[in-house]
């Protein structure tokens, strides 16, 4: 409980106590030692830590390591700490997280960076929906997270459980400056589909991110798709400036979609 409400005093007090057991677990199967991590306490898990913590990689019931809950809070001096001390980097929680995910999700930066420089094994370790570390900080919009990750060699084109890649997932959310990083790699394949034949164009559309739809249009992305034709999307969604686009770019008018019909009809 000390650790817990961040008491160092009292944390102190306890450690100086014959037969204390800095290693027990609550409820949750989280240690003194994870619950100050989570909360963000510094100098009580460096207390902990001089004191002799047996197991520093000790999981909770989310099967999660100090270090996983200090990267996901973003407690980036206590993630030093425990890299200090030989954290494990690459242990997985119940969803297939790495540290370097939960630090990806939320965009903790700096976090990362230190994950990076401490041996994680693969850059591109997949959760339980086999999203990679890219595709999450793609789809959080989390630019300086994306850029670590790709100079680390990141892989472009990595499809999760819905065949979705980096870039489509950058294009959901309308993030232009991700889908610009992404576009600069020689790897990347600006036409891919999801598992619904869904390209980065189509996904812009349905979404009306007409800045995305303009720098996808003027790297090579396929206007007149026949599975899915940007302009009928664009039109069913009734984005107006989007449809002018489509159409300074080339997009048949007369195009149908996979299901025949054409976007006049819309």
């Amino acid at each position: 409980m000390a650790c817990i409400g961040g008491h160092k005093e009292i944390v102190e007090l306890l450690l100086n106590q014959d037969g204390v057991d800095v290693n027990v677990t609550d409820g949750l199967k989280n240690t003194p030692l994870g619950n100050a991590c989570l909360r963000g306490h510094t100098e009580i898990v460096e207390l902990l830590l001089n004191h002799g913590v047996a197991d520093i990689n000790n999981t909770n019931i989310q099967e999660r390591t100090p270090l996983g809950m200090a990267c996901i809070e973003g407690h980036a001096e206590i993630v030093k700490l425990l890299l200090e001390y030989k954290a494990d980097v690459n242990v997985t929680d119940k969803n297939g997280l790495t540290p370097l995910g939960n630090a990806s999700i939320p965009g903790h930066t700096e976090i990362v960076k230190l994950l990076l420089e401490h041996g994680v094994d693969n850059v591109d370790h997949t959760d339980k929906d086999d999203d990679t570390p890219l595709g999450m900080a793609c789809v959080g919009g989390h630019k300086e997270v994306v850029e670590l990750l790709l100079k680390h060699g990141a892989n472009v084109n990595h499809l999760n459980k819905q065949k979705c890649a980096p870039l489509v997932l950058a294009c959901i959310g309308g993030h232009a400056e991700i889908v610009e990083l992404l576009k600069e790699s020689s790897k990347v394949d600006i036409n891919v589909t999801d598992e619904r034949e869904n390209t980065p164009l189509v996904v812009a559309c349905i979404g009306g991110r007409k800045e995305v739809v303009e720098m996808l249009l003027k790297n090579g992305a396929k206007v007149n798709d026949q599975n899915r034709a940007p302009l009928c999307i664009a039109c069913e969604e009734g984005h107006t400036e989007i449809v002018k686009l489509l159409l300074q770019h080339g997009a048949d008018i007369n195009v149908t979609d996979n299901n025949g019909v054409r976007e006049i009809v819309y």
